[in-house]
Order: structure tokens, then sequence, then C-alpha cells
């Protein structure tokens, strides 16, 4: 039942499978395991959080910090968004010609932000008064993950420091969500000084880059089915290089040992470019669509499973 749903959603012309065998066995083996052995592994930026709102652009971690008032009008002369975002999202160009660039926005713009030495209450309050939509289910996604103690991870290449208000504004913040982001280091008076290890940008988000952190250090962490959901071509890599993962794509649903990936993509911008791509690295692509109705769909599922 829940697979035919799935498949009568792609009739719509909003949801796309490549590969519509292996995608039935990733979703038939999450039906087959329980719900402790489901985490969710979430980008917040325009997956999360919505890509437009009533269409004008939603506001991403780094358009919340730049609405600060702190900030000089020469900080903002920088604008390093529309200069790197392009090369980001450029479908011509491979992810490891990009890399270098990725790293000089993210340094640059960390390096602006200490330079405008920002404290860390206007930050916050800041973060608090800013207008980040979020998309439809997300809320009750959460919470009915946290009733089913089931983890969420937030894998940001944003900033923490600006989704943790938005989450406690949201009522959000709750015990099963764990935020992985950059983080800024502040001095006793307050004052932004730095940003703490290690560096999260698009193209380094993966396991093996924050497996010191402490979510990693977690029971949690080892749940052997990965619902992922994001955005960017890096996104798809959240859940890559931990000892714990050894997914074989093709892998029978008898497999316990095997981890279980099921990747979503949410394809906002750029839909006849970057379409192919993104069938290619996403089990399930989504265009043109402002809810978490499919993850919502597959929570609930498991859940309902569960109880038969």
């Amino acid at each position: 039942m829940f697979n035919e749903i799935l498949l009568k959603k792609s009739d719509s012309g909003h949801l796309f499978i490549r590969d519509i065998n292996n995608t039935k066995r990733k979703l038939e083996r999450f039906m087959q395991l329980n719900i402790k052995s489901l985490q969710v592994v979430s980008d917040f930026d325009r997956t999360l959080s919505k890509f437009k709102f009533n269409g004008v652009n939603n506001l991403s971690c780094y358009g919340v910090f730049e609405q600060d008032p702190e900030l000089t009008p020469l900080v903002r002369s920088k604008e390093l968004t529309k200069k790197y975002y392009p090369i980001e999202i450029n479908p011509n160009m491979p992810d490891h010609e990009k890399l270098r660039y990725m790293i000089e926005w993210w340094e640059q713009a960390h390096e602006v932000m200490i330079q405008a030495k920002l404290h860390k209450d206007c930050l916050i309050k800041t973060a608090y008064a800013a207008t980040v939509y979020l998309r439809e289910q997300v809320p009750e996604f959460i919470q009915l993950a946290q009733l089913h103690h089931i983890p969420v991870l937030i894998f940001s290449a944003g900033l923490g420091d600006v989704i943790e208000p938005i989450m406690k504004k949201a009522n959000l913040y709750l015990n099963n969500v764990h935020i992985v982001s950059n983080f800024m280091a502040f001095n006793q008076e307050g004052l932004l000084v730095g940003f703490k290890e290690p560096l999260i940008h698009v193209f380094n988000k993966n396991i093996a880059t924050v497996c010191e952190m402490d979510y990693y250090k977690t029971e949690s962490s080892k749940r052997s089915c990965v619902l992922l959901c994001g955005d960017s071509t890096g996104d798809v890599h959240m859940s890559d290089g931990a000892n714990f993962i050894s997914e074989e794509e093709h892998a029978t649903p008898v497999e316990n040992s095997k981890t279980t990936v099921l990747r979503i993509g949410f394809l906002n911008e750029h839909v006849e470019e970057n379409l192919d791509r993104y069938k290619e690295i996403y089990d399930i692509v989504l265009v043109d669509d402002d809810s978490f109705d499919l993850p919502m769909l597959i929570l609930r599922s498991m859940i309902e499973n569960e109880t038969v």
C-alpha cells in the first residue's frame, strides 16, 4: 500500500524516481525494521526551511546573520553569496572543482563576521526576530519523531548559532533534535572571535568531517535506517564516512547488517539544468514542493506498520 501511494504521487509531475526497483527495496527494508532502527539526517536551509515564501526567497542562516544591526554597510557590501552561490549550483561544474570556491566562501564569510565584532546577545536577538519559514509538516514531523524517540540530526553548513534560536522559537529544539553545524566562539565579553573546528561547507558535509562531535558517539547515530533529506548535490553525502555505514545500494532487504540510506532531494531552482543530476544521486527528487509531506508519509507509515 505504501509503495503504491508513493508511486502514485510521482504522477503529479513534482516527484521523480529514477530507479524504482531500488527505491522500493529501500522502502520495503524501512518497513521491515522497526522505528528503533530509524534516524533522520536533514539539511536545514531550503530543506527544513522553505526555498521561497509568497514568491520571495526565504532567509538562509547567513541571510539572518546579514540582518544583524551590528553589521556595517562595508560588511554587507561583500555580497559573497552573489559571487559564490552561482558556483555552488552550477550544473556544468564538477563538485571537486567547486570545492576550493566553497572553502573560500565560508572562510571569507567567517572572517567578515569576526571583523564585524558581533556580540552573541545581539546575534541571538536577530535570529529570534527573523522570519524563517519552515516547510509545511516540518513541525509535525519533528514532534512525531520525538514522540517515538527517533533522532533528528540537522546537518548544516550554515550557522548553528542561528539555527538553534530558530528551532527554539518554533518550539522544535526538542530532546531528539541534534544540530551539527558551524558554531561561533565568543570571548568573555561575548564578542565573536572565531569559529569552532571543523569548518563545515556544502561539499564536506559527511560524517568523517564531524565524527568527533557528540552525536556520533551515541547509539542513535548507529541506527541502520537513515532517512536523508537535502537540497544540494553535497547533501547526499551527509551519511558518508562512518565505520558503521556499509550501505550496498542493491542489498536484499534481509541483510540486517547493512545500513539503508533513503535519500530525498528537494530541487528548488534551475530544474531543467539539474533534474537529471539530482535523479542520479537522490532516490526521490521533489520539484517545486514546499511541503515535508513525503518524509512525513514515510515516518507515519513506519509507525503504523509497527502497530499492525
